[in-house]
């Protein structure tokens, strides 16, 4: 045991001599001449940026050893974009799940330089490399699509604290970012990464997720959620979606406008995309189900919502499906026939009667909610609910459940009325 401590020590101070020692490199190329110390910069960054890699010790020793200074310098002086990349490399690694070192990259003023990277151009860049460089390596596309690459995914990882967003926003990140959405280049991991950093941006914050709709996020983000090839590009561009769409009537109906419920089904539908995926574009289809319900209906999103009721273990899962359902169906005869028949009832039943990790209070609330919508006046599925043995969880929630589940639970008994044994 001594023997193993005495090892994980010298790992320790390793990475940390490492640390410093590559963060000496960066300052002491920070204050040589751009043409003769372009590639020690490159090189310290890219050092800087594999030994933070999800590691949180080192992640800390790079910051303590002084690193982001000069990596912020790289960011406004590097003589090429790879010098520059490597840098918001090197900041994304370091500001990654680490709450302390996103506060401290930002207050050493990363993200104005960071911004100005979004809006790099092989013109601009060439002209000023010519100008300024007597290295043998030119500019070229790659580097630039890489630089902006890097850049958004930095954004993205500064945006995840609440304290950063108005310093970003500020900054003038969101129409670059949108623009980046909706350009008909740039590369899928781009798009990606502009996606998630939106979403960081829009979650919890609701002046930032206005700013975000009105630079003409929603349709962009649309447009990579139908035709972005990457799976991860999808998925990100529904959370943003959620997160755009969370407690904002505008934002809902601008995303059923920029036509979002056909891609948010196939993705909702698509065998390969992660439980993760499917859950946001779940969350987003309840958010806007009130006022879309024929759509939603009509691009087949009942029977993916009800497989997610019915087999996720989620419980938030649950509850967005239920709701989803539970909107869908109110006041709807049609749509109330078309859930039936998906085969919605039992799992809400088994839901009502679950004590499982998946079966909230919430979700019990949303389910009886949803079998009181399927119910009122529908003779057929007040029939099939009484078959499913419904009205014992029912009444069991009116009687104990909290006051709001008692009130969904109550309304859905009223509903189906003689099947219902009065005291």
């Amino acid at each position: 045991s001594s023997s193993s401590a005495q090892s994980s020590s010298s790992s320790a101070q390793s990475s940390s001599s490492s640390a410093q020692s590559s963060s000496s490199s960066a300052q002491s190329s920070s204050s040589s001449s751009p043409s003769c110390s372009s590639t020690k910069k490159e090189h310290a960054a890219a050092t800087l940026q594999n030994l933070a890699l999800r590691e949180p010790k080192t992640q800390t020793a790079i910051v303590d050893a002084g690193a982001v200074p000069p990596l912020v310098q790289l960011l406004i002086l590097g003589v090429t974009n790879k010098a520059k990349a490597n840098a918001a490399s090197a900041i994304w690694s370091l500001a990654d799940d680490h709450a302390a070192n996103q506060i401290a990259v930002a207050d050493a003023g990363a993200v104005p330089p960071l911004v100005t990277c979004l809006t790099t151009t092989l013109a601009a860049t060439q002209s000023w490399f010519f100008a300024w460089s007597s290295s043998s390596r030119g500019a070229n596309e790659d580097d630039v699509e890489d630089l902006k690459e890097k850049a958004v995914g930095a954004l993205q990882c500064l945006a995840m604290s609440h304290a950063n967003k108005p310093a970003i926003a500020r900054a003038g990140a969101i129409p670059p970012l949108v623009a980046l959405l909706a350009s008909s280049s740039g590369t899928a991991e781009t798009k990606a990464n502009a996606a998630a950093a939106l979403w960081s941006l829009a979650n919890n914050n609701s002046d930032i997720k206005v700013k975000i709709a009105s630079a003409g996020a929603i349709p962009a983000l649309t447009r990579v959620l139908a035709s972005c090839g990457a799976l991860e590009g999808k998925a990100n561009a529904a959370a943003a979606l959620l997160a755009i769409v969370r407690n904002n009537a505008d934002n809902a109906v601008a995303i059923a406008k920029a036509g979002a419920i056909q891609p948010l089904v196939a993705l909702l539908d698509e065998p390969s995309a992660t439980d993760d995926a499917k859950d946001y574009a779940v969350a987003v289809l309840a958010n806007v189900a009130k006022a879309n319900q024929a759509a939603i209906v009509k691009a087949g999103a009942v029977p993916p919502l009800v497989e997610r009721l019915e087999h996720s273990g989620r419980a938030t899962t649950r509850e967005n499906a239920s709701l989803a359902l539970q909107k869908l169906a109110c006041k709807h005869n049609a749509n109330q026939n078309v859930i039936a028949e998906a085969g919605a009832i039992r799992p809400l039943v088994a839901l009502l009667k679950s004590n499982d990790a998946g079966s909230s209070p919430l979700a019990k609330e949303r389910a009886a909610a949803t079998l009181g919508n399927l119910a009122e006046n529908n003779p057929d599925n007040q029939f099939a609910i009484a078959e499913a043995d419904a009205i014992q969880p029912l009444e069991a929630l009116a009687h104990y459940g909290p006051s709001s589940a008692q009130a969904n639970a109550h309304l859905a008994l009223a509903n189906l009325g003689p099947y219902v044994v009065r005291d």
